[in-house]
């Protein structure tokens, strides 16, 4: 899904002279490197990320040193879906001079502005260079004037949330994850697979150079059929993406882009040939965004994402319900799924009980992850939990489907063992697998493992991409994956003089004397680790900020929840 990033706030404005408002058409380089660089900025501006890059590049070629036009380059991959890899280079270089003073558009100051520490610090935390995030974003800290109260709070939460990083990557689900193989993915980004509820029917987007490319394709017993391409069918002109299919398969959502307003679109299917699409009602389109969209296996409810006014903040889930030829009723989903942040992407399971969405405003590992909610027996929302990894990582995570029934989801990703930028993947689980609540033995049947398909499990690394040949093999012999069985507490603080247990207030309350003198007060034992999230979070909120989780197998002395020391 083309998410709204939220680098996108320090997009300064850039007012060039009128020539610059009259697009150069062609997008080609003039070759001329202030020219270059003032069409980038123009572009920029525009959020026409593609279009700016290349001019910059051409600039860049003349000013390999120049640290603002190597900023520029660095924000445009991170914005550019599948690219986002690229940007490191850039931006390292980016920092080597800094202007505290920073005007945009001004060719000859070759300074970066002071927001290029706090993109090289995103752009580590992305590839999950922990250490080399902190170190960037605390640079930007020291830059930012004491006054500005908005920048402290949002590079202290960058901040916290590499610790949070750190925490969910303990510990890894044994999932394996299959690429949908070359017949599916191509050399561009391949992204935002939708499925009819018997997963015969696919319809995904590819980005093709400079235009959005609808395609479908059945499946058979042999594999998936040689995609079709639908966008003539349905009416696009390239500037729409997949966002939801019906139960059935005979409702088709797209996301419209219509100079910079995005907008939920829907094509029906009559007599196998997809309708022109057409624009819902001003009820749920309005002059902001809607992004993303899915419409409930009953057809009756639909649930979308929108950065309307009203909502907690950021982009927000809403939910309406079908009103004869309309839909109506629009509700948000509260501050139990809404944040401050971006709510996206939700994918309400065939049951209805629960929820799938991606967040970068509940605690991730990184930017945005996949969350997952249920229906609790008030009819509320759960407290979302994070999925963790293999299926989170410190990248963008977005757009995921999971049918619990068959035990099979859906989601693209950019994999350097990938076909192309971004690649469709598959997971299997084993029917009704819980992926938020319960630990997964996952497996991957036979008939998903082709000569063009890619399978890893979470322990895939670049050091061993090369033995893809005796993965595939080794689960021929064996469809089982063991699961490991660890068991977590939470910590929430260490004293040298120890304290009751009754002063705290909480139990199951134990404490272990260490080697080293300090009485370690643990919180309750979790057998699954995203339990113990759910926990943590709450504790965090009740009074112990400082508190984590440990496996007890690394606390010393521990007696478990039975001690009374």
């Amino acid at each position: 899904m083309k998410a709204f990033r939220k680098y996108n706030k320090y997009c300064f404005l850039v007012f060039l002279p009128a020539l610059f408002f009259i697009s150069k058409g062609n997008g080609q380089a003039t070759n001329d490197p202030r020219e270059d660089f003032l069409y980038g900025e123009f572009y920029l501006e525009q959020k026409r990320f593609r279009e700016a890059l290349n001019f910059y590049l051409s600039s860049l070629e003349y000013n390999p040193d120049n640290c603002n036009i190597n900023y520029r380059v660095g924000y445009c991959y991170m914005n550019m879906i599948g690219e986002q890899h690229k940007a490191l280079p850039y931006l390292k270089k980016s920092v080597l001079e800094i202007n505290r003073k920073y005007v945009a558009g001004k060719y000859k100051d070759s300074r970066a502005p002071i927001e290029a520490w706090l993109l090289l610090g995103d752009a580590n935390h992305r590839d999950n260079n922990l250490s080399e995030a902190s170190y960037a974003y605390h640079k930007y800290k020291e830059l930012i004037a004491e006054s500005d109260k908005e920048k402290h709070k949002l590079i202290q939460d960058r901040i916290v949330a590499l610790g949070i990083s750190k925490e969910f990557q303990q510990t890894k689900k044994q999932v394996r994850i299959i690429n949908l193989g070359h017949n599916i993915n191509t050399r561009f980004s391949d992204y935002n697979p939708v499925l009819s509820g018997d997963e015969m029917t696919m319809i995904y987007t590819q980005f093709w150079e400079s235009y959005d490319r609808v395609v479908m394709t059945k499946k058979t017993l042999s594999g998936w059929t040689q995609p079709m391409e639908i966008n003539e069918q349905i009416g696009s002109y390239g500037n729409c993406y997949t966002a939801s299919l019906s139960y059935d398969g005979s409702e088709l959502y797209l996301i419209c882009n219509d100079q910079n307003n995005y907008d939920i679109f829907v094509s029906k299917m009559n007599d196998s040939i997809w309708e022109p699409m057409n624009p819902l009602s001003s009820k749920i389109n309005t002059r902001f965004h809607e992004s993303s969209v899915c419409i409930s296996s009953d057809g009756y409810y639909l649930y979308f994402a929108s950065n309307r006014t009203g909502g907690e903040g950021g982009f927000d889930i809403y939910c309406a319900n079908r009103e004869e030829s309309d839909w109506g009723n629009v509700v948000n989903l509260g501050p139990v799924i809404n944040t401050e942040r971006d709510e996206e992407a939700p994918f309400i399971t065939v049951d209805g009980t629960g929820l799938y969405f991606s967040s970068d405003g509940h605690e991730t590992i990184g930017n945005m992850d996949i969350m997952c909610s249920e229906i609790n027996e008030r009819g509320g929302w759960k407290n979302p939990v994070n999925l963790g990894t293999p299926l989170n990582t410190t990248g963008d995570d977005i757009f995921f489907l999971y049918y619990k029934e068959t035990g099979t989801g859906y989601f693209s990703r950019d994999e350097a063992e990938g076909f192309g930028k971004n690649d469709i993947y598959k997971i299997q689980t084993g029917k009704f697998s819980d992926l938020a609540y319960g630990e997964i033995v996952a497996f991957a049947s036979d008939s998903e493992i082709t000569s063009a398909g890619v399978i890893h499990n979470s322990s895939y690394t670049p050091e061993n991409r090369a033995m893809n040949k005796d993965i595939i093999s080794d689960t021929k012999k064996d469809n089982s994956v063991a699961d490991t069985v660890s068991v977590y507490t939470i910590q929430i603080m260490a004293l040298e003089k120890h304290k009751s247990k009754k002063l705290f207030l909480i139990s199951p309350l134990t404490v272990s004397l260490g080697n080293d003198g300090l009485h370690r007060y643990t919180y309750g034992e979790f057998k699954v680790y995203s339990e113990a999230l759910v926990v943590l979070f709450e504790l965090r909120k009740s009074g112990y900020p400082d508190a984590f989780i440990r496996n007890i197998n690394t606390i010393q002395n521990y007696q478990g929840i039975k001690s009374t020391k």
